[in-house]
């Protein structure tokens, strides 16, 4: 069985494939109609797209936070959690290592992928 998730962000489509040994994590320029890369999930690296983007304990809305990310930062995608819609963006929360080796919880919405 093969599970697809997906959510839009600045019109590339980003998507997971999970078949159940092994999770792959796929980006698709929707404009050109092109994809533009698909990786395991621990090949799979995003950057920071705000300042202060919380990096949290727990995947969700609630939880507390330990620090903050800044705009450019370099993330590793570490494990992919539940999706929700933050301020009429939709996302899900993604476990990531930072290049300091912070490890937490953000929110993708504001995240874009490094090809």
């Amino acid at each position: 069985m093969v599970e697809i998730n997906y959510n839009i962000l600045k019109n590339n489509l980003y998507g997971r494939l999970d078949s159940g040994k092994k999770k792959y994590l796929f980006c698709y320029d929707i404009k050109n109609d092109k994809l533009l890369n698909i990786k395991e999930i621990e090949d799979f690296y995003f950057q920071v797209g705000v300042d202060k983007l919380k990096l949290k304990k727990e995947g969700n809305r609630e939880s507390a936070y330990f620090r903050n990310l800044f705009k450019n930062e370099k993330l590793q995608i570490i494990e992919l959690g539940n999706e929700e819609k933050i301020s009429d963006i939709k996302g899900s929360w993604i476990k990531v290592r930072t290049e300091k080796g912070d490890i937490g919880w953000c929110f993708d919405g504001y995240l874009n992928a490094i090809n």
